[in-house]
C-alpha cells in the first residue's frame, strides 16, 4: 500500500489483514480464549495506573 493510501486509510485495514471475516457484515472472527482475568481495571482508569499486568473492562458505573 502506498504512503498516500496509508494516510487516508481511516478503516485501518492493516489491523484485519490476515483475519478470517464471517457473517453478513464480514466481522473478524475472534478465537476462543481460555485465559482468566485475575485483576481488572476500568477503561477510564487505565491512563492513571503503572500496573500493566491487568485486564481492561468496559463497565463503568454511572452512579
Amino acid at each position: 500500500m502506498s504512503n498516500a493510501k496509508l494516510k487516508n486509510d481511516l478503516f485501518k485495514s492493516e489491523l484485519i489483514e490476515n483475519a478470517e471475516l464471517v457473517g453478513k457484515y464480514d466481522f473478524p472472527l475472534l478465537k476462543k480464549s481460555t485465559c482468566v482475568a485475575t485483576k481488572a481495571i476500568p477503561f477510564d482508569k487505565v491512563g492513571k495506573t503503572l500496573d500493566k499486568q491487568q485486564w481492561v473492562h468496559f463497565y463503568i458505573d454511572d452512579y
